[in-house]
């Protein structure tokens, strides 16, 4: 029999939305950056919930994500919640520069092990443009 005090315990409905989303690439550019798969908490389900405490926080899962230096850091952050400054940012040179040669000194070698992993072998020459795209719709921050 449970003690006064448990019996006072009010029990309330929570609401959490996890979900695993593929984002067919529209040709429009979007508020938010978008990759081609993403996984993430939220989203619309979670958009009428005024009351707070309603909502189920849970530890998040370690999700793979490809490392990531200050440069980096700053570009997930604007990219992913301030997605406005971001697609403006994406027209400065000078900006795309700068993210474009912390990919290459730390994203390179990740992905090339990554795919290594799976026999497969990168061209020395430049991508072509067909495939350049297809990266870009899975992975929309590479320049």
């Amino acid at each position: 029999i449970p003690d006064e005090e448990t019996q006072k315990i009010i029990i309330k409905k929570s609401h959490g939305s996890w979900h695993l989303d593929y984002h067919l690439p529209s040709g429009q550019p979007t508020t938010f950056i978008h990759p081609m798969y993403h996984f993430h908490h939220g989203g619309r389900k979670m958009y009428n919930h005024q009351d707070y405490g309603n909502i189920m926080i849970m530890d998040a899962p370690r999700v793979a994500h490809p490392p990531l230096d200050i440069v980096l850091s700053i570009d997930f952050v604007i990219a992913n919640f301030l997605g406005d400054k971001w697609n403006l940012l994406m027209q400065d040179s000078a900006y795309t520069s700068l993210i474009k040669n912390a990919q290459d000194r730390w994203w390179r070698q990740y992905y090339l092990d990554i795919a290594a992993f799976w026999g497969h072998t990168v061209p020395v020459l430049p991508t072509s443009a067909a495939s350049s795209l297809s990266a870009r719709n899975i992975l929309p921050s590479l320049i």
